[in-house]
């Protein structure tokens, strides 16, 4: 993701982080349960 970013004229501006959104008590396999969050500026 950094790369592609980068190669969009973005810069990154902090550590990548997960933000969890799910009730993880009905979660199933499948189910997604975070996103990867890549602050950046343009």
């Amino acid at each position: 993701m950094e790369k592609h970013l980068e190669a969009q004229g973005e810069q990154i501006a902090g550590s990548p982080r997960e933000v969890y959104f799910a009730d993880w008590s009905k979660l199933q396999d499948d189910d997604p349960a975070c996103d990867i969050v890549f602050p950046y500026t343009g």
